[in-house]
């Protein structure tokens, strides 16, 4: 890798600054890093829906766990386009089985819970590490500070979920007004069968999840780009390289002017002179010949005296901090090597839980399996929880021996019943003989909504005493779905006028007009009439309509 060859402006960034400058990568080679991205997920969201058509549960898990196959070739595309390399389409195309064979199963396994996994995955890809020394290089760029790759995947989760429900709800505003009573009875439909709307879900969050890809993975590259510019130096590489460009400028400039100089000082005319002259002109000569060699030779001292100070201050701080570290070393008992690989196993995690680096690996030398190995970090956790539980445990038996700690009674106690209130009073009260009469009086009263509300709740009164299945929890669209079976098509029909005149009323403040309050009323005295409706106290109108029946959206 030149350095020199970046198009990017080398330079230590903050944390925020190295996220910017991933966005202006991303936006510059959206098309093909998009591209790229489609190759590798279109196969497996066709792949995911065919599994989990009736599992959408499924479904989701499959895209979710094959996301990083989609950066492998994102990552490929941005490492060679920001030396000016960018590869073709097709040349990609043809490269990427090839890479997500070599890189995908680590992405997919060992790194895929990982929240930094934008700005680890180039330690394997580009730098081409494995084994202890993945995990030591991994360790070295993720020890600095301002370093926000973790709350990168953070934030990128919640904006998926958030973008998802935002494309739903546009779709929802595309539909015209006038409609709009049509589609809520067409989409309670759609959310009585849970799994169409879950496959909904998957295919706009797959959506989104495409959209926001470049930008997860040219920004978690941007992180990775400006740890090593702090760790190594880059900028000042660059400043080194620039200066020692220019003295060798200055250098083969004086060269030049010395090689173009030389014949005329040292060519003379020929003329007849006595041997004094010509001894003259010979030392004449001679004295001009040295300047010459020693304007040289000055030159080329400077030069190697530059060199010398670069070299000098290079091996300096702040380019080179030596510093000396003091540790507690666990002593390594003579007869390790006897026992047994369990053995010399829990004896390394205890050293290796005392000295207290996480990213270290146990013991080089400890004939241990490689995918006990892989575990030690969840095993280091489960072996601090286990002694806080148990020294948790040993203060609170100690506290009670010492009755610092009074056994808990269990005490009962009286919650006082909250006061009925409007909405509930006027469901309990007693439903009137007559009630398309009723429903006319309050109408004519100028109680049209009270009118309503009654009409409504007469309906599903008459249909719970026909068996109808309804509880206080429904919904107006949930009473129309479970009264099919127990009313004849009449019912059916007149009973969702009504409840769309009422829910044009309780939600968008929509009148109906008096000829049709008058029809519904005889429809409803021919259809629901047969019977007297004598009380109205064992019915509960459902809890999640818009006012109870009128009195809380007045």
């Amino acid at each position: 890798m030149r350095v020199e060859d970046l198009l990017l402006q080398v330079r230590p960034r903050r944390g925020y600054e190295s996220l910017d400058l991933g966005f202006v990568l991303a936006r510059r080679w959206y098309l093909p890093l998009w591209i790229s991205w489609l190759a590798v997920q279109i196969p497996i969201f066709a792949l995911a829906m065919w599994i989990g058509w009736d599992e959408p549960a499924l479904a989701t898990l499959i895209i979710w766990w094959l996301k990083p196959l989609g950066e492998i070739g994102q990552l490929e595309i941005l490492s060679r386009s920001i030396f000016g390399a960018q590869p073709t389409v097709i040349g990609l195309l043809k490269q990427l089985p090839k890479l997500i064979w070599k890189y995908g199963l680590v992405a997919l396994t060992i790194r895929r819970f990982s929240f930094r996994r934008s700005f680890f995955a180039p330690v394997q890809q580009l730098e081409q590490l494995k084994g202890s020394a993945a995990r030591n290089r991994r360790s070295l760029l993720g020890a600095g500070k301002d370093l926000p790759a973790g709350w990168l995947t953070i934030v990128f989760m919640h904006l998926e979920i958030i973008l998802s429900f935002a494309l739903l709800m546009q779709l929802i505003a595309l539909i015209p007004g006038y409609q709009m009573m049509r589609f809520l009875d067409d989409f309670s439909a759609v959310l009585q069968e849970s799994w169409m709307l879950s496959q909904l879900n998957n295919v706009l969050w797959w959506l989104v999840i495409g959209l926001l890809s470049p930008f997860y993975s040219a920004a978690g590259f941007s992180l990775y780009l400006n740890r090593r510019t702090k760790l190594e130096a880059w900028d000042i590489e660059l400043s080194f390289r620039k200066l020692q460009q220019r003295v060798g400028n200055i250098l083969a400039s004086l060269l030049v002017v010395a090689v173009v100089c030389l014949p005329l000082l040292v060519s003379q005319p020929v003329m007849a002179q006595s041997n004094t002259e010509k001894l003259n002109a010979i030392q004449d000569t001679q004295i001009v010949m040295p300047e010459i060699t020693f304007a040289g030779e000055q030159v080329l001292s400077e030069s190697a005296v530059i060199s010398q100070q670069l070299i000098e201050i290079k091996n300096q701080p702040p380019f080179v901090n030596n510093q000396t570290v003091e540790t507690l070393q666990w002593k390594q008992p003579a007869n390790n090597q006897d026992a047994s690989w369990w053995q010399q196993f829990l004896d390394a995690l205890l050293r290796w839980l005392a000295s207290g680096d996480e990213t270290a690996p146990i013991d080089s030398d400890l004939s241990v399996p490689d995918w006990l190995q892989s575990l030690s970090w969840f095993a280091r956790l489960v072996v601090w929880l286990g002694v806080g539980a148990i020294l948790g445990w040993l203060v609170y038996r100690l506290l009670r021996l010492n009755q610092f700690l009074a056994p808990m009674a269990k005490t009962r106690i009286d919650v006082p019943q909250a006061k009925q209130g409007h909405s509930e009073y006027m469901l309990d009260q007693r439903l009137p003989e007559n009630v398309p009469k009723a429903v006319m009086q309050l109408w004519n009263a100028d109680q049209k909504r009270e009118a309503m509300s009654l009409l409504y709740r007469g309906a599903l009164f008459r249909l719970q005493q026909l068996g109808a299945p309804l509880s206080p929890s429904m919904t107006e669209m949930e009473c129309l779905s479970h009264i099919q079976q127990f009313c004849n098509p009449k019912q059916n029909q007149l009973l969702k006028e009504i409840t769309n005149c009422w829910m044009g009323l309780a939600y968008a403040h929509q009148l109906p007009g008096e000829q049709q309050l008058t029809a519904l009323c005889q429809r409803w005295q021919d259809d629901f009439g047969s019977a007297s409706i004598h009380d109205g106290r064992s019915y509960k109108q459902p809890s999640s309509t818009a006012d109870k029946v009128g009195g809380a959206n007045e």
